[in-house]
């Protein structure tokens, strides 16, 4: 399940560094952070620290995944490593991998692919919020943060109903994007 802690904001506004978890709910419905998940800024899901693997707003005995975790995962699904050319390995950016994706996904939301929701993770097609504050995709788009920054920007995954690969690309960290956090 996408991470679903903190209160509600408005999308219009930026979440703060105020000591209250704070999250969208996509098109500022509350029900829809209850079957989706919140949606969180970097800055607010990290607790406003720049350690990677942080437990940020995950629970006690939990933390936010780093990059390299998130390769971890990929390559025990089937990926290969490095960043050997044709299909794309883990150490490549853009859609990599055959059908990673889809094994992540829930088996509703899969491209087709033999392995549809088969890892157990489950991912939520929970859509996200913009820059421009507005709220996009949800159903056809998941997105997910990881602590490890590149440069201003920061590495997230990318989840496509159309597409049985998975994304590894850099994102601004003011979008709102879907958590996952990693048992310690």
């Amino acid at each position: 399940m996408n991470l679903n802690v903190g209160t509600m904001v408005v999308g219009t506004s930026n979440q703060t560094n105020n000591s209250v978890i704070e999250k969208y709910c996509y098109n500022d419905d509350p029900n829809i952070c209850v079957t989706d998940g919140g949606l969180y800024q970097w800055d607010e899901m990290m607790q406003y620290s720049t350690t990677g693997g942080v437990q940020g707003i995950c629970p006690a005995g939990w933390h936010l995944p780093t990059d390299t975790e998130w390769v971890t995962l990929e390559e025990t699904l089937g990926m290969c490593s490095g960043t050997t050319t044709g299909s794309g390995c883990s150490d490549a950016a853009g859609w990599r991998g055959m059908d990673q994706g889809d094994q992540l996904k829930t088996a509703a939301d899969c491209f087709g692919g033999v392995n549809c929701g088969t890892s157990g993770f489950q991912a939520l097609l929970a859509g996200y919020r913009n820059t421009n504050i507005s709220f996009s995709n949800r159903g056809t788009h998941a997105h997910f943060w990881s602590t490890t920054e590149s440069g201003s920007l920061v590495w997230v995954r990318d989840l496509l109903s159309g597409e049985a690969r998975i994304s590894r690309s850099i994102g601004s960290k003011a979008n709102g994007f879907s958590v996952r956090c990693v048992k310690d």
